[in-house]
């Protein structure tokens, strides 16, 4: 949807990155608000859609906000479907950001790879879930952006909609008996997060979770390898990335240790010893 601060999100990106097609993907009914801001003005492709709603939400909490699962994969994948570019980056409609640095951290990190021909795709440190972190969620990479070949950020989006079923799976299921204290709380068979990167993994290949909770060690070493090989993280100090709404995330100490680092990726990647200090932190 749009934010107070989408207008200067698109300013910004305009202004870093000038010749970019900016396409700006929303519903029908944020028009007065893009009206508003002049949005459709501040972009080469203004897209809009049906507002599908939102699911149940993900946890058992009071203040829990609505699933959006479906609001991101209806928006998104109509977005996308309107590129003619080689390369990608898909944002929140709130995250500011400095996008070369996001391509040049991508390139740098494909090394001798031709950027033509990777299939990597670079997500934000933040939110994408360790395999040995606390919360103990696997495949669970960042939504904060996308950014690769055209082709490949496509196929991570196009994922299947969430259904009422997935929305509310434990109310009627048992939960694993060695769920963590938070994973605990969940409704929903996968968080949102999950529900993209497991269903783009397992297309790949890859020994994917059974549910939000599912820590088996093959399904962890799994994951491992999946962030080695397809994935490039990102720090989201070097890319300059803020959101708003997730500003205290930048500020905590429990999400720097249960989340991937672009030290800890590169150390999965093979590209960098074992930072020991911080492992025994996560511990």
């Amino acid at each position: 949807d749009v934010r107070s601060n989408t207008k200067k999100l698109l300013l910004s990106i305009r202004k870093q990155v000038p010749h970019a097609k900016l396409i700006f993907s929303t519903f029908a009914n944020q028009v007065a608000a893009a009206d508003r801001d002049g949005i459709d003005r501040l972009v080469d492709r203004f897209c809009l859609t049906d507002d599908p709603g939102p699911m149940p939400a993900t946890v058992n909490s009071p203040t829990a906000p609505p699933n959006n699962i479906n609001r991101m994969l209806r928006s998104t994948q109509l977005g996308l479907s309107r590129v003619t570019t080689p390369y990608a980056l898909k944002l929140r409609s709130d995250a500011e950001c400095d996008v070369l640095a996001i391509v040049k951290g991508w390139t740098a990190a494909l090394g001798v790879a031709d950027p033509e021909t990777s299939n990597r795709l670079a997500f934000a440190s933040h939110y994408t879930r360790h395999p040995h972190g606390i919360n103990g969620y696997t495949f669970h990479v960042s939504d904060w952006m996308t950014f690769g070949r055209t082709l490949t950020v496509s196929d991570y989006w196009s994922a299947p909609r969430f259904t009422e079923e997935d929305a509310v799976w434990f109310d009627s299921h048992p939960l694993p008996p060695d769920v963590t204290a938070t994973s605990r709380r969940f409704r929903a068979v996968f968080s949102q997060e999950q529900w993209l990167c497991v269903h783009y993994a397992k297309r790949k290949g890859y020994f994917t979770p059974s549910s939000v909770h599912d820590r088996a060690p093959e399904v962890v070493f799994s994951y491992q390898r999946f962030l080695s090989r397809e994935c490039v993280i990102l720090d989201v100090d070097a890319i300059r990335m803020h959101v708003p709404k997730q500003a205290w995330a930048r500020r905590s100490s429990f999400q720097d240790m249960d989340c991937v680092s672009h030290q800890d990726w590169l150390v999965m990647s093979g590209r960098a010893p074992v930072d020991t200090k911080r492992d025994q932190r996560r511990a």
